[in-house]
């Protein structure tokens, strides 16, 4: 067997880097095609012009126009879900009792209700479909998931360690369900009754209730 050349692995590396680099070009210029004209219009070659990249380069890295799409949005949701994380991170440890932490879930739940964030809902649900069809998609779906889950399910332990959830509760099947709440939203954004939004978040809310040592 003949020795591997001293070289291989930085370059390897270097390969890798430029890989990465040309991901987040076509990544950053999909977004903004995908904010001026949306999934229906999106213009792959004005993407592809401004960007400076090839056709090759794109099907190499992400499989199809529906690859980009979908891993342009599954980035913007990740980087919601670590911003919507951190923050409730934030305020539940300056909580000091169970209501306290029970306000700040309210809080989160009443701002999850809100306009701004419909559009996150839609692009999941989008990321979703389009992922049956594509394993790569679908595994990458999956990480951002589990990551943020698993973010949430370390902040809703901290209110755990201080006694306010109850010990049996499981926190990673509360921190889904927490989600799953999030994402159900979707029927009334489909039926746009948004006089719903104040009925859901109440029944999410006397749920929850239960969860919790008052």
């Amino acid at each position: 067997m003949m020795p591997k050349s001293p070289n291989t692995q930085p370059k390897r590396a270097e390969t890798r880097q430029q890989g990465r680099k040309t991901m987040k070009l076509l990544i950053d210029h999909a977004l903004i095609e995908l904010n001026k004209n949306g999934a229906a219009n999106f213009d792959l070659d004005a993407v592809l012009r401004r960007s400076k990249t090839s056709k090759g380069s794109l099907y190499h890295h992400f499989g199809s126009k529906n690859g980009l799409i979908v891993a342009v949005e599954t980035e913007v949701i990740r980087s919601g879900l670590t911003s919507d994380n951190q923050v409730l991170r934030q305020m539940i440890e300056g909580c000091n009792s169970p209501q306290d932490f029970f306000n700040a879930i309210e809080l989160a739940m009443r701002a999850g209700a809100g306009e701004p964030t419909r559009e996150v809902r839609r692009q999941l649900i989008r990321s979703i479909a389009f992922a049956q069809h594509d394993k790569n998609l679908a595994a990458t779906l999956r990480e951002t998931s589990m990551m943020g889950t698993q973010y949430l399910a370390e902040t809703l332990a901290v209110a755990q360690r201080k006694g306010w959830l109850k010990n049996d509760i499981d926190i990673t099947a509360l921190s889904f369900w927490l989600q799953g709440i999030f994402i159900g939203q979707i029927m009334i954004d489909i039926t746009n009754t948004k006089t719903n939004d104040e009925e859901w978040v109440s029944i999410a809310l006397h749920s929850l209730k239960s969860f919790i040592n008052f």
